[in-house]
């Protein structure tokens, strides 16, 4: 089973898991129904970054993927390929509609017949220059091609293939919004691109699968169930437990060098630090013994080693969530693209100077809570229309530390190529730059910790706004987190 399946998989309940799995097999065998159209009712969450982009950031919304390919590609099969994939995705056509206030956005959807954004692809040929003016080229085209989407207008995806030579490998520059999709949903256009490119460069009609959940039914249903009594709830037994969390004090972060910085990135740094082959072997291996999440280990080793630091038992965090975990057994979203993904502002509590078995404990208790608060909170985030329970959405804000821990995965060669349609496609050794001005931006996270294994590695990537820490201090900080997943990975028992 591939990682990212694992992961979709582990994010889920096990009654979810066997739907899902269900669904999955169901869709390899019947046929794909037709396009979605009209309106789409959106969260809180979707309405306020729909709202905060398209007023304040207009272009911070592309999600570019870029890909190396070993072969040229057909430009017709790959207009094909992505028209195909425009119809069968049906946020793909939509359309936004500006609200009078940020939770009053909306969407709609359009056939595909009404879009007026062809071509969607395009080959260049940049074999006449160097190396060193075929990346300039790259880059100053990904910079206007992020002015191609139209939020406005259906224009949502641009897909453009360089050519550097007969001796080159090619770049496949990937362009749509992430107001519609995330990092799940991305991965699931790139593969079914790469199935359809596929399926036409050998002579064939792609055979489609029938569709997942649409957004417009998630949308809709979500809203019923969010104003039903069982939907009330899980609302108000959310909040109720928040009531319990312990007074925040100060907030728990690590300690800053100038206490008087700005708290969002203005502007940002980035280390990374790498773990042991040997204690990421034992970290893996603990995951299968004990049924423990990687990200239940790195959690722990944060917090221990903030504790030691701060001396504090109270810890804030930021928890993704691939908010595809809902209240109904029937919803299949596993291949359903859309913008799902949110945090859960959480509290953790240990106890004064805890060793790391005794915080991986109370980790785990925590932990398996979780799904639970994330049906309720993603429930929450369609309710519309009492005062006591909006203004109970404020009593996670002095809890909200903005640290985010993010763990993507497991890496390699041959995990990373497989199953991609276009020959030879892996992902590209440069990486895009944000255009000129855009590295200033402000983030909403102080500090976000992104980790993946790569080739047998633990690779820890720390991004922190450089206004409030020196570089000095994340790495002796990484290294202490570091220090207790080397000690986690030697436990030999879990009480």
């Amino acid at each position: 089973m591939g990682e990212k399946l694992t992961q979709r998989l582990a994010a889920l309940s096990p009654e979810q898991q066997k739907a899902f799995l269900s669904k999955l097999m169901e869709r390899r065998t019947q046929q794909s129904p037709e396009e979605v159209t009209g309106p789409v009712i959106l969260n809180a969450n979707q309405q306020g970054h729909m709202w905060y982009t398209g007023k304040h950031l207009p272009l911070m919304h592309v999600m570019p993927s870029f890909w190396e390919m070993q072969t040229d590609i057909h430009p017709q099969h790959l207009e094909d390929a992505v028209k195909l994939l425009i119809s069968y995705h049906d946020e793909l056509r939509a359309c936004f509609v500006e609200g009078a206030t940020q939770w009053e956005w909306g969407q709609n959807i359009l056939p595909s017949s009404e879009l007026n954004g062809a071509p969607w692809t395009i080959r260049i040929d940049i074999s006449h220059l160097d190396a060193e003016g075929q990346w300039e080229y790259i880059q100053q085209y990904y910079h206007q091609a992020m002015g191609l989407l139209d939020l406005f207008h259906g224009k949502l995806i641009h897909v453009a293939f360089f050519y550097r030579g007969e001796q080159e490998t090619g770049r496949l520059l990937f362009i749509t919004s992430r107001l519609i999709a995330d990092m799940l949903s991305l991965e699931t256009l790139i593969d079914d691109l790469s199935t359809f490119y596929r399926a036409y460069s050998e002579g064939n009609t792609p055979r489609l699968a029938p569709k997942t959940t649409s957004m417009q039914e998630y949308g809709s249903r979500m809203s019923a169930f969010a104003h039903s009594q069982e939907g009330l709830q899980h609302i108000h037994a959310l909040n109720e437990l928040r009531k319990t969390w312990p007074a925040p004090g100060t907030l728990t972060i690590l300690p800053p060098d100038n206490p008087d910085g700005d708290f969002s990135w203005v502007k940002f740094g980035q280390i990374t630090q790498e773990v042991s082959a040997e204690t990421t072997e034992r970290l893996v291996a603990m995951q299968a013994k004990h049924h423990i999440q990687m990200n239940e280990l790195l959690f722990t080793a944060y917090i221990v080693a903030l504790q030691r630091r701060t001396k504090e038992t109270v810890f804030p965090l930021r928890i993704p969530s691939f908010g595809r975990n809902t209240p109904f057994s029937d919803m299949d979203l596993s291949h359903t693209v859309g913008n799902f993904a949110f945090y859960l502002n959480e509290v953790f509590q240990i106890p004064e100077e805890s060793s790391p078995a005794v915080a991986l404990q109370s980790v785990l208790t925590y932990w398996r809570k979780l799904p639970e608060r994330d049906i309720a909170s993603l429930v929450l985030s369609f309710y519309k229309g009492s005062e006591d329970i909006d203004a109970s959405l404020d009593i996670i804000q002095p809890y909200d530390a903005k640290v985010e821990i993010n763990y993507r995965g497991q890496y390699n060669e041959e995990v990373e190529t497989a199953g991609l349609g276009l020959q030879g496609m892996k992902s590209a050794p440069e990486v895009l730059p944000y255009p000129p001005g855009f590295s200033e931006y402000k983030s909403a996270n102080t500090m976000k910790v992104v980790v993946m294994i790569l080739f047998g590695k633990l690779h820890i990537t720390w991004q922190y706004g450089i206004e409030l820490y020196q570089e000095t201090t994340i790495e002796a900080f990484g290294q202490e987190m570091i220090t207790v997943l080397e000690e986690l990975s030697m436990l030999s028992h879990l009480s």
